[in-house]
């Protein structure tokens, strides 16, 4: 009989944490980083001018050289805009939490 009430007693707190609550974007409830995502890309970067494919193809001496300087603007000197002028604008990004969050707004 003891057990029980002992049992019911400590449920309470599992209780409160596991109810529903009220939120505006069912995503931010989802993915907790979702928020800090959507945030961070309402930062107000402009976009950058996508790089043209080049054609004839460039050699790989010349390859490495774009690789290089992408590395250098992304990671180096961690400017996002620059870096990105070397990405197609045919380039797919494969993130998850956009993907679902194009798929509900777009029902």
């Amino acid at each position: 009989m003891h057990m029980q009430t002992l049992l019911a007693v400590l449920m309470v707190p599992v209780a409160v944490l596991t109810a529903p609550v009220a939120v505006s974007d069912p995503f931010e409830a989802a993915d907790p980083f979702m928020a800090l995502l959507l945030a961070r890309q309402a930062g107000g970067l402009q976009a950058p001018t996508p790089c043209k494919h080049i054609s004839p193809p460039p050699s790989e001496a010349e390859m490495k050289g774009r690789h290089d300087k992408f590395v250098q603007a992304f990671l180096v000197d961690k400017d996002i805009v620059a870096a990105f002028t070397y990405i197609g604008s045919t380039y797919i990004v494969w993130s998850f939490c956009l993907l679902k969050k194009r798929l509900v707004e777009a029902n």
